[in-house]
């Protein structure tokens, strides 16, 4: 009488875990779609493409005495870091390179989520790490669908926006301390330089897990609110320096 509650229990915990991981599998797959499947680039996403080919050919795009169009209305530093994939990746097709974090926003989400469940038991800790991710995917993907599933900043800064949510994690405040304390306002800078409109989401991430606001909260926000806009100016001043330099 009393073993068959507790294999049922287990029969449903499993069963929930492999329907977690099946759904993330699924979800995981249609996000590659959009990354590997050999479709033309979509027209902005073409002018984005314009980018990381002058960056690697060492063009600085942002001196308007090089007559290259300019496509940065959300931000600069997409630019730069698929300049820098294309750089390390030199062989992959435009699509992956520009559509790259369409498929590492979910899997960031995955272990966001994984981190911030610290201190369940494991098979339900993951299986709620999988099933919230694919809800974020699923979410994202059904408001705004062509802005999150293209080579746009959007994709981007999602991802930048999860690895944020990723610092702030308690879990994670206890396994790197000293790490968490700048690595969270170093990610706002650059999903703010990323995409401006998600950047203030990233910034009101902490306050996800202020659950009063006592003494030690404050100065822990205050804290962070300071050092975030610490690293926009400094990332902005370096930016202005190095990238906006006709001599660069």
């Amino acid at each position: 009488m009393t073993s068959t509650p507790s294999a049922t229990a287990r029969f449903f915990a499993y069963a929930g875990a492999l329907a977690a991981v099946i759904l993330f599998v699924a979800s995981i797959f249609y996000a590659s779609i959009f990354v590997f499947y050999p479709t033309e680039l979509e027209w902005r996403e073409g002018t984005n493409w314009l980018h990381p080919l002058a960056l690697r050919n060492g063009i600085n795009i942002f001196d308007f005495h090089q007559r290259i169009y300019i496509n940065a209305s959300h931000g600069i530093f997409d630019h730069i870091i698929k300049a820098a994939l294309l750089y390390i990746f030199p062989i992959l097709p435009p699509s992956v390179i520009l559509r790259a974090f369409v498929l590492l926003q979910p899997i960031a989400a995955a272990v966001a989520f994984y981190a911030a469940l610290a201190g369940r038991p494991l098979l339900m800790r993951l299986t709620q790490a999988l099933l919230l991710s694919t809800a974020t995917l699923a979410l994202l993907h059904f408001v705004g669908f062509w802005y999150t599933c293209l080579g746009r900043s959007d994709a981007t800064a999602l991802f930048l926006l999860t690895c944020t949510f990723l610092c702030c994690t308690p879990g994670f405040e206890r396994t790197c301390p000293r790490s968490a304390i700048f690595a969270a306002p170093i990610l706002v800078a650059l999903t703010f330089y990323t995409n401006w409109r998600i950047g203030p989401c990233a910034a009101l991430l902490p306050l996800l897990y202020t659950s009063r606001l006592d003494a030690p909260a404050l100065r822990r926000l205050l804290r962070f609110a300071v050092l975030t806009a610490a690293a926009i100016v400094t990332l902005g001043t370096l930016f202005a320096c190095i990238w906006f330099n006709r001599s660069a």
